[in-house]
């Protein structure tokens, strides 16, 4: 019997792109432009002096909130 390979969550500045529900949700080309909107946000924060550690911690919380 084959296992499923595992969904491990791609990083980007230590920020999970997409979580493992929107990676289960969203089809191949959704995933694919998704991954290069948040990555745009993510340096448009850096860039923007937002505090990058403290948004992966709310992104961190969020997700467990919907667990």
């Amino acid at each position: 019997m084959e296992s499923i390979p595992m969904y491990k969550p791609d990083k980007y500045e230590n920020v999970v792109l997409i979580s493992v529900p929107s990676h289960e949700y969203l089809n191949e080309r959704q995933v694919v432009a998704y991954k290069s909107h948040r990555k745009k946000l993510i340096k448009w924060l850096k860039r923007e002096g937002k505090d990058l550690e403290r948004l992966t911690v709310v992104c961190e919380e969020f997700y467990d909130r919907l667990q």
